[in-house]
């Protein structure tokens, strides 16, 4: 097989084409970072749009945590032998349908993510401008620059762009929460406009659908996950990750989305942002980008020079 030498492997830190190696175990820490920014996905606000259709408030919150609990856990089956083996998801493909078998799963995973990357690109151009312009275009294309960029670099180029992200991302994301929650009345208030919704509502979404949506939302991530989760040096490190990105960040991206609707009819939140206070505005708008940027890039191509080892 064509790879890197033991040697060789032990000191690149993606591992790309062997299993992770102990000196590329990465630390509890830098990996809770890295799942909070991982987590920060457009679905994640997009699913506050179905979320506020529910029958009535009780059913927002139920339906919500069913789903992110199925999603985490989902993701621990993913990365449970992951973090085992060190292998990561091309490869156990490989290993569990043969050489060409191991083809059609990898190809699946390819198009998923392509869609879901688009779908993410599309979003920070829109962000910033309208959809069909020029200045659209552009953003998408440098976009997509940064995004090959990073995959390139591999998880350290990851760590790099989402050690910045996370610290622009938490202010943001709690300043706005508690911002908004103050305008709409707090949870009474939050709860009253779903009530009062569903009252208006010929026919609510039922739990099902929601929860169905929930899972949805961000499910290749969760499939996904052990490509970084075989890094982790201790099963609480794998848990702590599955838990932090598929259920904690994402409860508070559909919370956040749904206090968005409710205040400037749009679950970005930076639109909320941008009516308070130009400053607010931009830094926010670094913040979501950033945090953008970090989860596109959530794929490692491998970039490095090999040599046959027999």
């Amino acid at each position: 097989m064509l790879r890197l030498a033991d040697e060789e492997e032990a000191k690149n830190a993606d591992a790309v084409n062997t299993r992770v190696l102990a000196p590329q175990r990465r630390g509890t820490l830098g990996l809770f970072v890295f799942a909070v920014a991982f987590a920060y996905t457009v679905t994640g606000f997009a699913v506050a749009n179905d979320l506020i259709n529910a029958a009535n408030s009780t059913m927002f919150w139920v339906d919500m945590f069913v789903g992110y609990a199925v999603l985490a856990l989902i993701s621990c089956f993913s990365a449970y032998p992951a973090y085992k083996t060190g292998l990561n998801t091309s490869i156990f493909f490989r290993y569990f349908f043969g050489k060409n078998g191991g083809f059609i799963p990898n190809i699946i995973i390819v198009f998923l993510i392509l869609g879901f990357s688009g779908f993410q690109t599309a979003t920070i151009g829109e962000t910033l401008f309208p959809q069909g312009t020029w200045q659209f275009v552009l953003v998408c294309l440098v976009t997509g620059g940064l995004i090959i960029w990073a995959t390139v670099k591999g998880i350290k180029g990851l760590e790099a762009a989402s050690n910045i992200a996370i610290a622009f991302l938490v202010i943001a994301v709690l300043l706005v929460l508690f911002l908004s929650f103050g305008e709409i009345g707090g949870i009474a208030g939050f709860n009253a406009f779903i009530d009062n919704r569903a009252a208006a509502q010929s026919a609510p979404a039922d739990n099902a659908y929601l929860i169905n949506v929930v899972i949805g939302s961000w499910a290749i991530g969760a499939l996904a996950n052990g490509n970084f989760t075989r890094f982790s040096k201790t099963r609480f490190s794998m848990i702590g990750f599955c838990i932090i990105a598929f259920f904690i960040v994402q409860a508070v991206l559909a919370i956040l989305g749904a206090t968005s609707l409710m205040t400037v009819d749009t679950y970005l939140f930076i639109e909320y942002a941008k009516k308070l206070n130009t400053v607010f505005y931009i830094f926010v708008l670094i913040a979501f980008l950033l945090a953008l940027w970090t989860t596109l890039n959530y794929v490692r191509s491998g970039n490095q020079e090999r040599r046959i080892v027999y």
